[in-house]
């Protein structure tokens, strides 16, 4: 059963990797943290590299929805509304809107005492009002 499990994990971050690879080609490097199980710092790995990548790295509504799945099957569901910033502008028509209700009460809860912290979630925040009139 475990071994199931972990196999499970496995194909989801590979294919989450096969997808990002061609805007972080470091992406695959999460795959040693995978590999021991470590699933979680796994995938903050590459939401960190994300945010960092230089020059920026833009998502599309489908990479986002895919971080989005995978912090789900990790207990990371807020990881993909951090990454809501670098989402391409041309895909803000096509995000679903749905999600944008959860992003805004992530937003809305946080606790921010650190002055970048605060700038990145102003971005998150922004972006999911650019969304929203978008519709």
């Amino acid at each position: 059963m475990i071994l199931n499990e972990h196999r499970k994990m496995e194909l989801l971050f590979q294919n989450l990797c096969q997808v990002l690879k061609p805007k972080l080609p470091l992406i695959e490097d999460s795959m040693q943290y995978v590999q021991v199980g470590e699933y979680s710092l796994a995938l903050e790995f590459i939401s960190d590299w994300c945010v960092d990548a230089n020059p920026e790295v833009r998502l599309t509504s489908s990479e986002l929805m895919k971080i989005k799945e995978v912090g789900h099957e990790v207990n990371r569901t807020d990881i993909w509304i951090e990454l809501l910033p670098l989402l391409i502008d041309s895909e803000e028509e096509v995000f679903p809107l749905i999600e944008l209700d959860n992003a805004q009460a992530y937003v809305e809860a946080q606790l921010i005492s650190n002055p970048v912290r605060a700038k990145w979630l102003s971005r998150v925040k922004k972006k999911i009002e650019t969304i929203k009139k978008s519709e």
